[in-house]
């Protein structure tokens, strides 16, 4: 039942902060911060012996995120980063391999790929990047659901 009610919050927290991250450049950090602590108080009811990898994967996902904003010199913003903290917990380690190295960027790299094809003006905008995060964070946990 718990984990039910924990994807159902990943699902919603995602929709809501990509369509904030699509229409404003900006993501609602508060209903990230409830959300983050929200998934840590149902994780703990639900099995408190995977808090701590729960906890080390958002942290190494949330670093992961901050050194790339560090190299691509502000490209992501901190919105991203808050948005890695709660995607990290939201996943197992299997599932963090997936989400950090293959299914954001792949899938920012196809938008940015047929953007290009049928506008041909991709230096000139500026594409959020919480939406691609959001398709690996959903695709990873169905991934997982299914293995």
């Amino acid at each position: 039942m718990l984990t039910i009610l924990r994807l159902s919050l990943v699902f919603i927290i995602c929709a809501i902060l990509s369509i904030q991250d699509v229409k404003c450049k900006k993501i609602s950090v508060p209903i990230l911060l409830s959300a983050f602590l929200l998934q840590i108080i149902l994780i703990a009811i639900e099995a408190f012996d995977l808090l701590i990898p729960h906890l080390i994967n958002s942290i190494v996902l949330t670093l992961f995120y901050f050194f790339q904003s560090r190299f691509a010199r502000g490209k992501l913003g901190s919105g991203d980063i808050l948005f890695a903290a709660f995607t990290g917990l939201s996943i197992t380690f299997w599932g963090f391999l997936w989400l950090t190295l293959v299914i954001p960027p792949l899938a920012a790299l196809l938008f940015a790929l047929f953007f290009y094809i049928f506008n041909h003006k991709i230096a000139a905008i500026r594409i959020p990047y919480v939406p691609f995060m959001s398709i690996g964070l959903i695709a990873t946990v169905i991934i997982e659901l299914i293995f």
